[in-house]
């Protein structure tokens, strides 16, 4: 007959042995997720490379306008040729993937995009069609920096979130420059400059920002940078 107390030792030796069970489960399966992560970037890399090697990297969408500030005039753009194309990469998310930043002139205006990773292909996300910059990014939040620039000094900051391939606008404040105050907005509505503060260090979770570097696009800076 099994006493009270060996009834309990037993129930507790079956306890442990499920408790090591698990953990031996999440040891083996944190090799798996790292590798599979890994994988997943270096795909990201021959997609990044696919897309930089070709003669014309289309930076904008093919037939998109673009504006010129300086002669103000609407311009259509054709690609960019591929060794006129500067490129960075920037963990903008926390997926382990880094997004890949293009940057080129056409007819001396400045052109961006941000591109990601899905599905097996390079995917353009957004873009700046002239009179606006890529400013930075802040490290695996999912925000980056976008400067827009009007006649003169007055310019746009809006920070964007990147989810898988969606880019919202979450807060932006327009400068009239030279001293002229700003306005400020969350999403579509206005707000104090210290909403706009509270909600820049909330999605920004205190980070600062981190600007691309950039590189131009050759056989020898692709191997270096997209591997």
């Amino acid at each position: 007959m099994v006493s009270q107390k060996g009834r309990e030792m037993k129930k507790l030796t079956k306890q442990f042995k499920g408790i090591l069970l698990v953990m031996l489960c999440v040891i083996l399966m944190v090799p798996h997720v790292n590798a599979n992560a890994a994988t997943q970037r270096q795909q990201a890399m021959t997609a990044y490379k696919k897309m930089l090697t070709a003669k014309r990297v289309y930076v904008l969408p093919n037939n998109s306008k673009y504006y010129d500030d300086y002669y103000y005039r609407t311009l259509t753009y054709h690609g960019s040729l591929s060794k006129n194309v500067y490129f960075g990469l920037a963990y903008i998310n926390n997926d382990g993937i880094p997004e890949l930043v293009l940057r080129a002139k056409c007819n001396g205006v400045s052109l961006y995009s941000v591109w990601t990773y899905k599905n097996g292909k390079a995917v353009r996300v957004a873009y700046g069609n002239g009179g606006s910059v890529f400013k930075g990014y802040f490290n695996k939040t999912g925000i980056y920096l976008e400067r827009a620039f009007s006649d003169g000094t007055p310019f746009t900051d809006s920070y964007y979130r990147l989810s898988g391939t969606t880019v919202t606008r979450v807060i932006s404040k327009f400068d009239y420059g030279y001293g002229g105050g700003a306005d400020y907005s969350i999403g579509n509505r206005s707000c104090s400059a210290s909403a706009f503060a509270a909600k820049r260090k909330s999605i920004t979770k205190g980070y600062a920002m981190k600007k691309v570097s950039y590189v131009k696009n050759t056989a020898a800076s692709r191997k270096a940078k997209l591997k």
